[in-house]
């Protein structure tokens, strides 16, 4: 059973549910009536409709702070009132919620007013909130120490401009490896760090450990391996040899990806050559030393807050520390004295190694001394400690003591560490964005990611080439010039207002389609830019009107609608299930759902409930459902479990006029399926959509075989034509009460039926199918047939008959006159022998001219006796094969050509001797009375037009004048030209076989021309 139209719009109602359910994002409809909250917000805040059914409640219970609630009351209503003054979604709005469970959450509201219901999407942006707050933390503190360092990196700001420039510049490639295929793909960039082509050279994980230095190569394959347990970037630089020789540092940074198991899958990173950035870091590390000595020298001289001084004396291993030493190394002072080997021993056991080696290298180098360490405290605190350090000399160059600093850079390395991890995680995100993200300036693109370039259907330098305006409309959907439009907003983000609003752009083709756009201002590096990120919402755009136009259904719905909680106690009923049942909805949510089913359905209720929360659909159920009044109705229900909330959708119907129909409808299929006639019903398109028994056994189609299928599959090709002209007459009459024509069986056969139409009209009166019955009429046809043909044949022979009479009459009037004659005179006594004699020969002559007569006359009778014997196929072909060869010496000699065309038909189903007979004597007779001065030519040739066949004899001979001979050509006797031999028996002969086979025969001819004889069969 095909599902109706409600059934269908329940079921996307149902869909809208699902879809409204399952958003990522917080949603609240409020309709005046009810309020719906999805799961996203009650698991965002924690409380259902039922604990805030209110917005009264809703703020005393999300802002229990009375100013900050009248506060965000204002700002509500502000943004309502232009949201309902404009038509358009209203501004975000961030406030600080305190959710159920006691904790307090940043969300992000947009509030949009569609058809008089109240929807609010809610975002929960406490993590975004949270941690830009500790980003500008972080800020905070770096401007702070890069103001204290601000003096003493004057002197170096140009080595640094150098290396940034440096950075700029650097070339970095990308590569990935497939870990289950294990193929490596590098990029162009890739192939020339390594100075390799990338014609001839297949990048592996072995090939490329190749090049790496001996001396990394252990380190760099064990950091790779390593990675496949982390699902962060990580990064490492080493030293490669490239095909030309060359050595170069790079740096690699990647990540893994895994699949669902949690296996590694696939490996994307990157490599750049920081070959020239590591020269100018040796330099700037040269540099450093030599401004470090004066910079030293000047915080000695005054007292820095964070700095501890100490003095070193070489011989003695003796260490003299400031209060501010102590303070760093969380060593209580005792004295100012601090031996070298007690300062080993504090040393992190990772760092001691090297930073004990590090403090000789400063006496074997006589260079100044700057390292970074960690050291452990006395409470077991790890502490990260920059030293700075100058070997002072006596005057003859020796190494005397050491002066030196050391610095707390604790915080500072951890703020490094996250500003590195969040610089890779930003620059990440940019890069993987699905948002399309562009950098601005002087309304031209500066940067844009993949996403980007794809949104708009571009490349990056045709993007970057542009202005932001070659990308719009002329005008947007409400009127406003875009340029104009576009240029407020920017210069609103540009005084530092965050814009978030809907625009139209156009991709490079010149195809429309609506963005999210959201712009923020950015400074990087003291430039100041606008962050812009666009997120194609044309379908999104599209679904919200399809979920408006589904609520609006959903609404409006003639179905029983409910739901219940998991106990199966009603929460939801619409206005169509109130009425049907005559509950209110306070009633019927005191009632559990099987309350309200008649005492004998309850028990296979309660076994279907199981059977859903099983998994098993409960489908199409019909059952007896009790009204307030005692009442009961057929209900038709389909419910199904959300498997989420527990709670259980309920679809119904009342079907109890449709029961009541059923029964009719059973008892009328019963009648139906018992008729002997062909009953069936064809829609409107000509398709067949019943069929009874009767028709089964008429036509041998199966009810499986034929539903759906075309009319046209039983009607004949000749007279389908018919089916239109029945159709225009059922439309305009109603009714086609008897009519008599012919159907195909599923075999292939043709049988004869009566037919009765009756249209079938729906509650307007309009047609939409129409019912036939067919009765078998063949039996009846074929005994009309027979009847019509012994008739036909009576006549026939009557008139046989009547001819036969009138040949005998007048062929054996004159020989039989003669013998009668001759005897009489015989009888005479006086006859000489001579006159006897001659009277002798006269009575044999008219005896034998009687005899003539008689066997002609008994041929004709054994013609119309043999016509029973049987019909087989029979080729023209053969026919005309077999004439040549039994007169081949006559045609030879006579130099006769016999042309044929059997290519339309060449093989008819009759009497093969009749056939022979009348080619033999119609190819004969153009032979016999040919004309002497002209070749004999015979044209043969057949035709199929409609049912019948055509078959032409023409030829070049004598011919006769059709107009005053043209009647007698086929009469017995009847001869035209004397000269030739013949007694005028051949074509009579004709005439009778092609009529003896149900034909008939014509003829055409010219005298001196030629004849075509024209013969007519049916097939």
């Amino acid at each position: 059973m095909k599902n109706s139209p409600d059934q269908i719009l329940h079921k996307e109602n149902v869909k809208l549910l699902k879809i409204l359910q399952n958003l990522p994002l917080g949603l609240s409809i409020e309709d005046g009536n009810s309020l719906f909250f999805n799961k996203a917000l009650v698991e965002m805040i924690g409380y259902t409709p039922e604990e805030v059914p209110d917005e009264e409640t809703w703020y005393q219970k999300v802002y229990p702070d009375e100013s900050y609630r009248e506060f965000v009351k204002k700002e509500w209503k502000e943004k309502v009132l232009n949201s309902h003054k404009n038509s358009h979604k209203s501004q975000p709005i961030q406030t600080k919620v305190l959710c159920k469970d006691g904790t307090f959450k940043i969300i992000e509201s947009i509030y949009q007013n569609v058809e008089n219901e109240f929807i609010t999407l809610y975002k929960d942006v406490t993590e975004q909130y949270k941690t830009e707050e500790k980003l500008k933390e972080i800020n905070k503190k770096i401007s702070y120490q890069n103001q204290e360092l601000v003096s003493s990196k004057i002197q170096i700001q140009n080595s640094e401009r150098k290396l940034i420039e440096a950075q700029k510049a650097s070339k970095t490639g990308n590569w990935e490896t497939d870990l289950e295929t294990l193929q490596v793909i590098w990029s162009a960039e890739t192939y020339a760090i390594f100075e390799l082509d990338a014609a001839t050279f297949s990048p592996t994980h072995q090939s490329f450990l190749k090049f790496v230095h001996p001396d990394d190569k252990e380190m760099v394959d064990n950091a790779f391996i390593k990675s496949f347990e982390s699902k962060t970037y990580n990064s490492i630089e080493h030293r490669i040899i490239t095909s030309k020789g060359n050595t170069k540092y790079v740096e690699e940074r990647w990540k893994v990806s895994f699949d669902f198991e949690g296996k590694p899958k696939l490996v994307f990173g990157t490599c750049q050559d920081i070959t020239e950035r590591k020269l100018i870091e040796l330099e700037l590390i040269e540099t450093r030393l030599k401004v470090e000595e004066n910079e030293h020298r000047l915080k000695l001289a005054v007292s820095a807050a964070n700095l501890g001084v100490w003095e070193g004396f070489i011989e003695e291993k003796l260490m003299i520390f400031d209060d501010k030493m102590f303070e760093i190394y969380g060593i209580e002072k005792i004295n100012n004295n601090f031996h070298y080997d007690d300062w080993k021993k504090i040393l992190h056991p990772e760092d001691k190694e090297r930073a004990v080696f590090e403090s000789y290298l400063i006496l074997e180098n006589n260079e100044p001394f700057n390292s970074t360490f960690r050291i452990i405290k006395s409470d077991g605190q790890v502490a990260h400690i920059k030293s700075d350090a100058i070997v002072i000399k006596d005057e003859n160059g020796n190494p005397q003591r050491i002066i030196g600093v050391n610095r707390d850079i604790t915080e500072i390395i951890r703020s490094e560490n996250v500003l590195k991890e969040n610089e890779l995680k930003y620059r990440t995100l940019f890069e993987s964005s699905d948002d399309a993200i562009l950098l601005l300036k002087d309304n031209r693109w500066v940067d844009c990611n993949e996403s980007a370039i794809k949104l708009f259907g571009s490349s990056r330098a045709q993007l970057l080439s542009k202005n932001l305006f070659s990308y719009f409309p002329k005008y947007q959907p409400d009127g406003t010039p875009s340029k104009e439009g576009a240029l407020q907003k920017i210069a609103l983000s540009s005084g530092g207002s965050s814009q978030h609003f809907e625009w139209v752009h156009c991709k490079e083709n010149g195809t429309m389609f609506t963005t999210d756009v959201r712009l923020n201002q950015l400074e990087i590096e003291g430039e100041k830019y606008i962050q812009v990120i666009l997120r194609d919402i044309s379908e999104a755009k599209i679904l919200e009107n399809k979920l408006n136009e589904f609520r609006y259904f959903f609404e409006k719905s003639n179905d029983l609608l409910a739901v219940t909680d998991v106990d199966g106690y009603f929460e939801y009923v619409n206005a169509c299930f109130q009425n049907t049942l005559e509950y209110t909805e306070e009633e019927l949510r005191q009632k559990e759902y099987d309350e309200i089913f008649v005492p004998e359905f309850i028990d296979d209720a309660r076994k279907k409930a199981v059977d859903l929360r099983s998994g098993i659909a409960l489908e199409n159920y019909s059952a007896k459902m009790l009204k307030k009044n005692g009442e009961s109705i057929w209900v038709e229900w389909n419910v199904f479990i959300n498997e989420f909330s527990g709670k259980f959708y309920a679809i119904g119907r009342d079907i109890s006029e449709w029961k009541k129909h059923e029964e009719a409808l059973a008892l009328a299929s019963l009648i139906v399926n018992s008729s002997h006639d062909a009953i069936m019903s064809i829609s409107i398109d000509n398709k067949i959509i019943s069929w009874n028994k009767g028709a089964e056994k008429m036509f041998g189609y199966q009810k499986e075989e034929i539903i759906g299928k075309s009319i046209f599959q039983l009607i004949p090709e000749n007279i389908r034509t018919e089916q239109f002209e029945i159709s225009e007459k059922i439309t305009s009459n109603g009714l086609l009460d008897y009519y008599e024509t012919q159907r195909i069986r599923k075999d292939g056969k043709i049988i004869d039926v009566s037919l009765t139409v009756s249209p079938i009209l729906d509650e307007s009166g309009k047609l939409i199918a129409t019912s036939k019955i067919m009765r078998n009429i063949t039996s009846q046809k074929n005994i009309e047939k027979e009847k019509k043909q012994i008739v036909n044949d009576l006549i026939q022979r009557n008139r046989d008959l009547e001819q036969f009479t009138n040949i005998i009459s007048h062929n054996l009037r004159a020989p039989v006159a003669n013998i009668i004659g001759i005897n009489d005179y015989m009888m005479q006594k006086d006859i000489s022998e001579d006159k006897k004699h001659a009277l002798d020969n006269a009575m044999n002559q008219s005896v034998l001219t009687l005899d003539n007569v008689i066997r002609d006359l008994t041929l004709i009778l054994q013609v119309r006796r043999d016509i029973n014997e049987q019909k087989t196929d029979v080729s023209f072909y053969d026919l005309v094969d077999k004439i040549k060869t039994s007169i081949s010496n006559e045609i030879i000699d006579k130099n006769v050509q016999i042309l044929v065309d059997f290519s339309q038909i060449d093989t008819m189903t009759t009497i093969k001797s009749y056939l022979y007979s009348i080619f033999f004597n119609l190819i004969s007779n153009s032979i016999k009375y040919r004309q002497a001065d002209k070749i004999p030519v015979i044209e043969i040739k057949s035709e199929k037009v409609a049912s019948k066949i055509i078959l032409k004899f023409k030829d070049n001979g004598l011919g006769f004048d059709n107009v005053k001979s043209g009647n007698q050509v086929f009469g017995l006797y009847k001869r035209f030209h004397k000269h030739v031999e013949g007694k005028g028996m051949g074509l009579f002969m004709v005439k009778s076989q092609v009529e003896s086979l149900g034909g008939k025969i014509s003829v055409t001819s010219e005298l001196n021309v030629g004849t075509e004889f024209t013969i007519e069969f049916n097939l």
